[in-house]
């Protein structure tokens, strides 16, 4: 999409798997930078968050589509600019032995996430002809043990 918002103004990013490590380091980074982060969490915010300027904490599970219809629907968020998927989760078995409910997890988490999220933020971003998504992942999918 083409630029149409001025590269001075602050950026809003929206920064799921906050919780996590990785997550976590994105969304200081961004606060560090002087952005506005949206960032999600599953069960229960952080406590590190509660006096964060600039941080919109928001409650979702990020693999069902009504949870985040249901988060964006019941938040007055600023128009996101940008969005950096962090949010994914591991479980180590063997192909031939992993369970159903394992791999339910795996897809919904790290793959069908993607999507529901997608669905969810493109139209805006569409709208206002501008937005940024950044999909993360794990080193070890390259480096396989």
């Amino acid at each position: 999409m083409s630029q149409s918002t001025p590269a001075s103004s602050a950026q809003t990013v929206f920064v799921t798997g906050a919780e996590g490590a990785l997550g976590s380091a994105v969304v200081r980074r961004y606060l560090d930078a002087g952005c506005t982060v949206i960032a999600t969490f599953f069960k229960e915010k952080p406590a590190e968050w509660r006096d964060q300027k600039r941080l919109i904490p928001i409650q979702m599970d990020v693999s069902s589509g009504e949870s985040v219809r249901k988060a964006f629907s019941n938040a007055s968020l600023p128009p996101i600019d940008g969005w950096v998927h962090c949010a994914g989760g591991f479980r180590f078995a063997m192909t031939d032995h992993i369970s159903d409910e394992d791999l339910d997890f795996l897809i919904n988490v790290n793959i069908r996430s993607a999507f529901v999220l997608a669905r969810q933020l493109l139209p805006e971003m569409k709208r206002r002809n501008f937005g940024r998504i950044v999909f993360v992942s794990s080193r070890s999918t390259l480096q396989a043990s």
